[in-house]
């Protein structure tokens, strides 16, 4: 998922221009609804347990795989169900590790179970989408959360460019799932999913050889 951070205001007009103001102004708001931190918290957990079936209704590309195929009524519902877990499974399995942005299940392997981690407060951003007509009505919220963490076991840490990390950081954001084809005022919905981590390259520190 390529995901456009808000940015710099162009000079298209004085409606637009007002409008990107006031979503910039709404990014500052703390009255979050629901609680992003404790999601991501429990996401984090799953990983560090294994416990992919909290994963699969976490992470926001599988949540809504399993929102639609369930209100589909095209076909056998269950096993369609069943075949997207099972193949979301293997999938996640399969992920190797890697640092690359945008990488389903990449943060597989930056939460083994050894690892200490703390979350940090969540930071609203508004995502707007130059592509999408309705964008700038939005009224949603993607929040981001930096994750420090450690790795106390040298046989369990991510190995960057030959080396074993002893600590880093990572930004790990999260968002809400689009419901039909009108707008959405996403700040009256509670729920929150796991979009993914990207490493702050800054952060990393390696063992001592």
């Amino acid at each position: 998922m390529n995901l456009k951070w808000f940015g710099s205001l162009h000079r298209t007009g004085p409606l637009l221009t007002v409008l990107c103001v006031f979503l910039l102004l709404s990014c500052t708001d703390n009255k979050i609804k629901g609680d992003p931190k404790k999601t991501l918290g429990t996401y984090v957990g799953a990983i560090k347990k294994g416990d992919f079936e909290t994963i699969y209704k976490l992470n926001r590309v599988t949540a809504r795989q399993l929102k639609y195929v369930g209100a589909t009524s095209v076909g056998d519902v269950k096993q369609q169900l069943e075949e997207n877990y099972k193949n979301n499974q293997a999938k996640y399995d399969a992920t190797e590790l890697t640092f690359t942005p945008n990488v389903q299940w990449a943060e597989k392997h930056f939460f083994p179970p050894s690892c200490v981690f703390e979350l940090s407060p969540v930071r609203s951003l508004t995502s707007i989408d130059k592509g999408n007509p309705n964008a700038l009505y939005e009224e949603g919220f993607l929040v981001i959360s930096t994750v420090s963490v450690r790795y106390p076991d040298l046989t369990e840490a991510p190995e960057l460019d030959g080396k074993k990390i002893s600590s880093a950081k990572y930004d790990c954001y999260l968002n809400k799932i689009r419901e039909g084809g009108n707008v959405r005022i996403y700040d009256v919905d509670d729920k929150w999913y796991v979009g993914g981590c990207i490493l702050e390259a800054e952060s990393v520190e390696y063992y001592k050889k």
